[in-house]
């Protein structure tokens, strides 16, 4: 069953979107907003205080940038980060850095714990090996003509957000 993306909305600030990622709904937001940015973090942080969990709030960090043979940019120079992602649960930021005017103090904060999973290193891993691994989907592929597109653009494509 493949994945699909419903919108859910869109507005100035930013777009959400449902997710039916093998059954699970995912709740993603696409932004370049400070405002926005600042209120997922706040409410990512109050849902996981409010668990009472004792343990510490893990979140998934990706991050794209479009390659430089896109915009013939000399050798030697690399674009900066295009988006940061952040995943907690089934809610997920996607932070439109290209077009961000700053980025909020909040992000700086201590309050996101990056770990590993049960004590094992995921840097020699391929991406399928950490989703089946972490999320118990075997067969999730990572596509490298994605990966390696325009991750400038105002809208991110359906393939891109997936």
């Amino acid at each position: 069953m493949a994945p699909t993306i419903k919108t859910i909305g869109e507005y100035k600030t930013h777009q959400d979107y449902f997710v039916d990622f093998f059954g699970d709904n995912l709740l993603v937001t696409q932004t370049e907003t400070p405002s926005v940015i600042r209120r997922w973090i706040r409410d990512v942080v109050y849902r996981h205080r409010r668990s009472r969990s004792s343990h510490p709030l893990v979140v998934g960090v990706g991050v794209q940038w479009t390659p430089r043979w896109y915009f013939s940019a000399p050798k030697g120079y690399y674009r900066p980060a295009d988006t940061l992602q952040l995943w907690v649960g089934t809610l997920c930021l996607i932070i439109q850095l290209s077009y961000c005017e700053r980025v909020p103090h909040i992000l700086r904060r201590n309050y996101f714990t990056l770990t590993d999973w049960h004590g094992r290193s995921f840097r020699p891993r391929s991406f399928e090996e950490i989703v089946e691994t972490c999320m118990g989907f075997r067969g999730v592929r990572l596509d490298k003509n994605i990966s390696k597109s325009n991750w400038s653009v105002g809208y991110l494509s359906q393939d891109q957000l997936l």
